[in-house]
């Protein structure tokens, strides 16, 4: 169990987009945050394969309708707290197929 302290925006640091109904698609869980404004993820070279303004949106692993291949992918978010104080998190996440 995670206790916040404060808001955040919490993003699982692993994956699995096999069906199997769990942990298939990744999101970006904001928590006291009032404004959601991106969670983007981006693959090794740099490319931007994924984008959402909605926190109930997630990626699912992949890219032009293929599923990616396992790996270490960076994930940026950022979010606004009731307070308007900006909250800026970033991190990376493992697709595990």
């Amino acid at each position: 169990m995670k206790v916040y302290k404060g808001p955040d925006i919490f993003v699982p640091n692993a994956f699995t987009p096999n069906n199997d109904g769990r942990n298939d698609v990744l999101k970006a869980i904001p928590v006291g945050i009032k404004v959601f404004k991106y969670f983007v993820i981006y693959n090794r070279y740099g490319e931007k394969i994924f984008h959402s303004t909605n926190p109930s949106q997630g990626w699912n692993g992949n890219l032009n309708g293929r599923l990616q291949p396992n790996g270490v992918f960076v994930w940026y978010a950022e979010g606004e707290d009731v307070n308007g104080k900006l909250i800026t998190r970033k991190g990376t996440v493992l697709l595990l197929q």
